[in-house]
């Protein structure tokens, strides 16, 4: 049995945090509104691709998914989403 290729780079989320979304944009696979609030379970990644797929799921545990190319600057995290603090609404 294969086991799954491992991301090259750490991913900037905390597994079971949420997140918000800063602005409306879209994704390979996904779009994405702003005040959406996600919850972030893994990452994937696919050498064939040479892409990282981050998971979350929204209030209605639908999967979502954000893929960044190995080409990206992982720091463009930071002009999508927020992560929420303890005594945030959401």
């Amino acid at each position: 049995m294969t086991e799954e290729p491992k991301p090259w780079r750490k991913s900037p989320f905390e597994r079971n945090k949420k997140y918000i979304i800063r602005r409306d944009f879209r994704a390979i696979r996904d779009a994405f509104g702003c005040n959406e609030v996600l919850t972030y379970d893994a990452d994937h990644y696919s050498p064939q691709d040479n892409c990282t797929a981050y998971v979350f799921y929204d209030a209605y545990n639908k999967r979502r998914i954000w893929d960044v190319n190995d080409d990206t600057d992982l720091a463009i995290w930071q002009n999508y989403f927020s992560m929420l603090e303890i005594g945030d609404s959401n």
